[in-house]
């Protein structure tokens, strides 16, 4: 490192010691295109990375979607099934129903000689349809 002294300033014997500000400068900006080579290089990484992120973000966004829509199919086809079961257990129900309200209305035909058994033939049919609306069990 060079050094230059300045004579202006001297007292005597005593001279005071300056850096060269040219040699400051030259220090500062040395190799510029190195510099800025390393700051893109920098940039350059961290825009890498952020792409890599964005792209595990729309993965994942891709992902959930296609969850919901699966997870609403599948209710769907819950919802469509339990609704298709009820509405046979009802039909089911109004069929034994009518079936009782039959056998009822033959039994009322029947003469009456027979009163005990017609008795008992309400009363089992009559216990069997109030017990078991909308049930499994079957009269015959």
């Amino acid at each position: 490192m060079v050094k230059t002294y300045n004579a202006s300033k001297a007292e005597g014997h005593n001279f005071k010691a300056q850096p060269d500000l040219a040699e400051a400068a030259a220090k500062t900006t040395e190799n510029p295109l190195a510099k800025i080579d390393a700051a893109l290089a920098q940039v350059d990484a961290l825009r890498s990375d952020l792409g890599a992120v964005q792209n595990r973000f729309n993965s994942a966004i891709t992902n959930l979607g296609n969850t919901v829509n699966n997870l609403s199919s599948a209710r769907s086809r819950i919802e469509d099934s339990d609704y298709a079961t009820e509405v046979s257990n009802m039909s089911r129900a109004q069929i034994l129903q009518q079936a009782g309200t039959s056998v009822l209305a033959q039994a009322n035909q029947v003469p009456q000689k027979r009163p005990l058994f017609t008795a008992l033939i309400r009363r089992l049919i009559h216990r069997h349809v109030v017990h078991n609306q909308g049930s499994e069990s079957c009269l015959f």
